[in-house]
């Protein structure tokens, strides 16, 4: 198949889509964690140069991975709807009352908000489709009420959507076409089924003056086309095609999809919220896999036996078990120094601090961030979530217009939805946990500790600077102590060593005067033997 051929497919990717792929393909693998680690072994897990197999095979049954990326994820989503996400009043009541089922499978709107948003930072970008069941023609308004035809929402990941147009009128980016890629199932047999590639296929028509400058939209037509395999061939059959229209049969003004992004990069195009925690996930994962294989070779050292015979063919050395080792032969056990064990320890604290500045949590960190690094975290955070709060909320302002065009009676009424951007109130535990830890270092007062146990923030008027500057006070005023301590102890130990060596002189000169002071000295056994 020639390029040309591909891009004349309902399945061509975009080179934009392909360059999306990977950090997708690594927060999925995060979020799948020790099976997908150890399946993909050869790109997570690479065997080493000097490591035979049977060792390799060894360290993947060693290797776990801490899933950080999923319970961050879901941290992010917790603190965004803390405070539940509402219809304003101008919401007309025909259409809240279809938001109770938002869907048309029982999914409530609060709950297609939080998937909408999850999904939104999980894959970048989510798209929200505005449908509506084909009306057979001839079909009124009243008829089609009857029938209980109504708009519904449906929900798709960014990676559905694998190639799109858009065109610029008056100045605004209008989106001309598009594909949905999506996984359906369709009867197989009597009783079976089987999964095949679906493609929704958006487009509207653009007009163009004479200068070929776009100036107006056309109609919005629609295909749905399946996948057929047949051996090595590939062909697409057309289920179902026509032109987007409300129940009174007037034409649609736009493509009904509207796009929420968790990280915009551009039009469609995203990076995951949290792609670098997923990636320091990944190095925690590989990391631990080193640190726990290394444990291993210095728990059970390897035995050497000097001047022993060649084992014959077959024969094993139990570890625990007697052997015969000739005269003038030796054993001993070759035990690694493991001055490396330390190093990869620290190593592995340091990615877990990073992890915490990243949004995730750490139950066993030994480190902890100062209140003042606390606050920076908090308000970076809260600023990439407010700005994909906003971005939903706009996304699902549009949806409900879209939904309005099916509803002629509403006359373009839809309403909008009232949101809190005031994560930092939610109480966060690994930021309180944070914060009460600056307080016991002397780094963050006794009020603005209080105030952050009361409200689950810093106060307004909270400057990391100040506290900054406490806690070197506080550092040099416990500094003294310590050297003294240091001091005593060195002391002690010299005193230890003077008695060591006190005690020394005084057994040397006991043995001395036993054998010098007493009467006839070794002469005494000499005679004792010859009597």
């Amino acid at each position: 198949m020639t390029a040309l051929d591909a891009k004349n497919r309902p399945d061509y990717r975009l080179p934009a889509y392909t360059a999306m792929e990977k950090p997708w393909t690594i927060c999925e693998d995060v979020k799948v964690g020790t099976d997908r680690m150890r399946e993909k072994s050869g790109e997570y897990l690479p065997k080493f140069e000097s490591e035979d197999e049977l060792d390799y095979q060894a360290r993947l049954k060693m290797s776990f991975a801490n899933n950080h990326y999923t319970q961050a994820l879901e941290d992010h989503v917790g603190l965004v709807f803390a405070k539940p996400w509402t219809l304003s009043s101008d919401v007309p009541n025909s259409l809240a009352e279809l938001l109770e089922n938002v869907d048309g499978e029982g999914t409530h709107f609060d709950v297609f908000m939080q998937n909408a948003f999850t999904l939104g930072l999980d894959h970048g970008h989510a798209l929200i489709l505005t449908d509506y069941p084909t009306v057979p023609e001839g079909m009124n308004l009243a008829e089609a009420r009857a029938q209980q035809l109504r708009p519904y929402l449906a929900l798709y990941s960014g990676k559905s959507a694998i190639n799109w147009r858009t065109d610029s009128i008056g100045g605004v980016l209008v989106l001309t076409q598009i594909t949905l890629h999506e996984r359906v199932c369709v009867p197989d047999g009597e009783f079976g089924e089987v999964e095949v590639d679906q493609f929704r296929i958006f487009k509207q028509a653009v007009i163009r003056n004479r200068f070929g400058i776009a100036i107006g939209l056309g109609d919005v037509t629609f295909q749905v086309q399946q996948k057929q395999r047949e051996g090595n061939s590939e062909t697409f059959t057309t289920i179902t095609e026509g032109t987007l229209r409300d129940p009174k049969g007037k034409p649609l003004p736009r493509i009904p999809i509207r796009v929420h992004y968790g990280r915009r990069t551009g039009f469609l195009t995203s990076v995951p919220h949290l792609y670098e925690l997923a990636q320091t996930n990944l190095q925690e994962t590989q990391l631990e896999s080193d640190y726990a294989a290394v444990m291993h070779k210095c728990n059970v050292p390897t035995p050497v036996f000097v001047g022993r015979a060649k084992p014959k063919p077959g024969q094993t050395i139990t570890m625990g078990r007697g052997i015969d080792i000739p005269a003038g032969g030796n054993a001993f056990f070759l035990e690694p120094e493991g001055r490396a064990i330390a190093a990869t320890r620290n190593r592995l604290m340091d990615l877990r601090t990073q992890i915490q500045r990243q949004g995730g949590f750490v139950r066993d960190s030994i480190k902890t961030m100062t209140a003042t690094e606390a606050a920076l975290v908090e308000r970076q955070r809260n600023a990439r979530l407010i700005r994909a709060a906003r971005s939903l909320k706009d996304a699902l302002e549009g949806a409900l217009m879209d939904m309005a065009l099916y509803m002629p009676e509403l006359n373009g009424k839809s309403g909008s939805i009232e949101v809190s951007m005031e994560f930092g109130s939610t109480f966060d535990p690994e930021f309180t946990r944070l914060c009460l830890d600056a307080y016991e270092k002397g780094a963050l007062p006794l009020d603005a500790t209080l105030y952050v146990l009361k409200y689950g923030k810093l106060p307004d008027e909270f400057e990391p600077d100040e506290v900054a500057m406490r806690m070197l006070v506080e550092s040099s005023k416990s500094r003294p102590m310590v050297e003294d301590e240091m001091l005593d102890d060195e002391d002690t130990a010299d005193a230890e060593d003077d008695t060591e060596d006190d005690t020394g002189d005084t057994e040397g000169m006991a043995d001395d005067g036993d054998a010098e002071g007493t009467p006839g000295g070794q002469r005494e056994t000499d005679d004792t033997e010859d009597a």
